[in-house]
């Protein structure tokens, strides 16, 4: 195992965020306005980690090609776990919707979700992320900043795209435009509006972190950070991916030791992040638990099922690919 190449603080971070993620489906984040504000550094920090790889190691000898390909594979196997679940959904939760196949599809190839399998987004979503990001890169590897800029545009427009989600009025061609896309694409919640701006930010921090130096501009960083977090705590917009950007860069900056423990804590995070709706299903609605026990149980089962897992891909080798495709 090539320790070199691991950062424990992300790969400790990404454990956390998997029960983060647990709590928001288990909708333990309504019950306290925290728990909602905290939970939700989750998908974007995961997004910006992605990036943040995916820049350090573009340019070794046919990593694109196997990542891609890994992130393919990795989707499909996911998706081919939750069909029971999406079957169960459209029997009994959609009430035998009238066209089944079409809707699976829609969830598949254009959502990337079907029931209870809501993190699959994710997935789908860093596929086209990375695509983009790797386009751009191969057409202009240097300008890195441009690409921040042009991620920030996409992440303006795709929440510009949500406040005319129900407004009628106005422009004949933008209300068209409008109605075309959630037409077909239903949520901005995708690829290119949340995907491709925050991994082109974690591509910056991967560019620059190194020479942007925390305590000579101590100061300066604690102030922005501070307001930041004051224009969250107040649902400014943009302020949780400002927030994330410098939780992220404060993450890089941490001086952990690397161990073998980190190669355990990522895979863990990638089960159980993946896993975890299954367990949600069996204690939310077949044993109906309550939110807070169904959180813990949902976590627990998640943990030690994801644990086992691990232990058993030395054995059963065909386990690996619920983590590397």
């Amino acid at each position: 195992m090539n320790l070199g190449n691991t950062y424990s603080a992300i790969d400790i971070t990404k454990f956390i965020l998997s029960f983060f993620v647990i709590a928001i489906h288990t909708e333990l984040t309504n019950t306290n306005i925290f728990l909602f504000k905290l939970c939700g550094f989750a998908v974007p920090l995961f997004f910006i980690f992605s990036g943040f790889f995916l820049h350090k190691n573009i340019n070794k000898n046919g990593y694109l090609k196997r990542y891609i390909s890994k992130l393919f594979k990795l989707y499909l196997i996911w998706v081919l776990i939750y069909l029971p679940l999406t079957i169960v959904g459209i029997k009994i939760c959609y009430n035998g919707i009238s066209n089944p196949i079409k809707s699976f599809l829609i969830g598949v190839f254009i959502m990337g979700e079907n029931y209870m399998s809501w993190p699959l987004w994710f997935l789908l979503a860093l596929i086209v992320g990375t695509i983009l990001i790797s386009g751009y890169l191969k057409i202009a590897n240097t300008r890195i900043i441009l690409l921040a800029i042009v991620g920030t545009f996409f992440l303006w427009l795709g929440n510009y795209l949500n406040e005319l989600k129900n407004v009628h009025e106005g422009s004949f061609y933008l209300i068209l435009l409008k109605d075309w896309y959630f037409k077909i694409f239903l949520t901005t919640r995708n690829g290119l509006f949340q995907a491709f701006p925050m991994m082109s930010f974690g591509v910056l921090l991967s560019r620059y972190h190194k020479v942007w130096n925390p305590k000579k501009y101590f100061s300066f960083f604690l102030l922005l950070g501070t307001i930041v977090s004051i224009a969250y705590i107040y649902d400014y917009p943009y302020s949780i991916n400002i927030l994330s950007c410098l939780i992220a860069f404060f993450l890089l900056k941490l001086n952990i030791p690397q161990y073998s423990w980190s190669y355990i804590l990522r895979n863990l995070s990638t089960l159980i992040y993946f896993s975890h709706m299954y367990f949600v299903f069996f204690t939310m609605t077949i044993l109906q638990l309550n939110i807070v026990l169904s959180f813990f149980l949902s976590s627990l089962l998640a943990l030690i099922v994801s644990f086992g897992i691990i232990k058993g891909m030395s054995r059963y080798h065909f386990l690996v690919k619920l983590v590397s495709g």
